[in-house]
């Protein structure tokens, strides 16, 4: 059973977008799957070996509270908006755009530019249930994990931080 998602209670101006909470989910990565976000996303050759696999050590130990944070924007945003995501002292972590269905990727250029709900998922490493999570000075209650959807599993590329 779907929670209702959480609203930002607190407008600073009418500049500023509402943002809805949409869910947590546990992110279990693979070698296969470290490898094919490497693939995925531009720059990450140096990491691959020859077959395309991810030669680097992977800290495995700190991945069991990894989670993709999805929420929906509605209203226009900018970066600073984005920037100001902090759950303790961690930041967003190569967030990715969505349409308001949530299901197709949009570049980030389109996400900022437009007014109509539209999504955006980051990932958190060490997720404290204990803690909100901040968006543009408002609080967020952290819902518990939830299995990741279907509908994100081919858009989610996680790779570990350097």
């Amino acid at each position: 059973m779907e929670s209702c998602p959480q609203r930002s209670q607190a407008r600073h101006n009418e500049a500023t977008p509402e943002f809805l909470l949409i869910g947590l989910y546990r992110i279990v990565p693979t070698l296969e799957s470290i490898s094919v976000a490497a693939r995925y996303h531009c720059g990450y050759d140096h990491v691959l070996d020859e077959s395309g696999v991810w030669k680097e050590e992977v800290p495995w130990d700190q991945f069991q509270d990894l989670g993709l944070v999805e929420l929906e924007i509605r209203g226009r945003h900018a970066r600073e908006h984005i920037d100001s995501i902090s759950h303790g002292d961690q930041a967003a972590y190569d967030e990715f755009y969505l349409d308001g269905s949530g299901a197709n990727l949009i570049p980030e250029e389109e996400a900022f530019a437009i007014s109509e709900p539209r999504r955006v998922c980051f990932f958190l490493h060490f997720i404290n249930p204990n803690w909100p999570l901040k968006i543009y000075g408002v609080k967020f209650k952290l819902p518990s994990f939830a299995e990741l959807p279907e509908r994100l599993k081919p858009l989610t590329h996680y790779l570990p931080v350097d």
